[in-house]
């Protein structure tokens, strides 16, 4: 057996390069795969430890948690008003995410939250104090072993050039991107008509108190400009996810089998 770290997401833009980059100039690891590779796009000798990211491979992990042992997943949580405002390099002056789609991983993390092996990282705690991230990291992994402070991440990280773009540069952990959607109201007005409201969601996960946030958005008018991902999902392709989901669990527990490893 191997043992294996993925870093997954609530969203694109949750903070799964950040946590990545820290992990791997910080941690630590036998194995490091690129920018962004899918958990079943693996593979390490017996007794090896290995750490992986991909965001979007949420959808994955309750059931590869349930069937494969030595695999722990960090799911990076991120208030779900900053990651829609959020934009990447690639997708040029679009937003990057949605509603849509932070509710649909969210969905598949509130599915395995309980699971001793899941980890939910806060972007806002990981950015505001990375060293007691780090330290419940320790904590609750028992074979990780860290060599540097997350916080010194920046003195030792060597960026591949996906992550710098995502980044937007290697420089020192900062706050600055905290409470952002307050500069883009208009963006979240949008998104609210879209997908309908979303206090109940920021008070379950410690974002919100009561409903009052709202206040701000009065008065606002909407920005309707697109983002890189879709903001519908059609029947179809729901069914097709599921389908794709169990066949590439079952495809990677039999590969892990074939090798001895599972």
């Amino acid at each position: 057996m191997y043992k294996q770290i993925h870093i997954v997401g609530c969203s694109p833009r949750s903070g799964t390069t950040l946590l990545y980059e820290m992990m791997s100039a910080c941690c630590h690891f036998d194995k490091l795969y690129g920018h962004e590779t899918r958990f079943n796009r693996t593979q390490a000798s017996d007794g090896q430890t290995l750490l992986t990211k991909r965001p979007k491979d949420t959808q994955f992990m309750p059931r590869v948690l349930a069937s494969v042992p030595e695999f722990w997943v960090i799911y990076c949580l991120r208030d779900p008003r900053d990651v829609v405002v959020s934009k990447h390099r690639i997708a040029g002056d679009k937003y990057y995410s949605n509603l849509r789609l932070w509710r649909e991983q969210h969905g598949f993390a509130q599915r395995m939250q309980t699971h001793e092996r899941c980890i939910t990282v806060r972007y806002e705690d990981l950015v505001r104090d990375p060293d007691a991230v780090q330290s419940m990291l320790q904590k609750q992994i028992p074979w990780l072993t860290c060599t540097h402070p997350f916080s010194e991440y920046h003195q030792h990280a060597k960026l591949s050039a996906q992550s710098e773009r995502a980044m937007h540069g290697l420089r020192s952990i900062n706050t600055d991107s905290i409470g952002r959607w307050r500069d883009n109201l208009p963006r979240i007005v949008s998104q609210i008509q879209r997908h309908g409201d979303i206090s109940a969601l920021l008070i379950e996960c410690g974002y919100e108190a009561d409903t009052s946030w709202m206040n701000e958005l009065e008065g606002i008018q909407p920005d309707h400009s697109p983002s890189r991902y879709p903001d519908r999902k059609g029947l179809w392709n729901q069914i097709r996810q599921g389908g794709n989901i169990a066949l590439k669990v079952a495809a990677y527990r039999f590969n892990r089998w074939r090798r001895g490893q599972l």
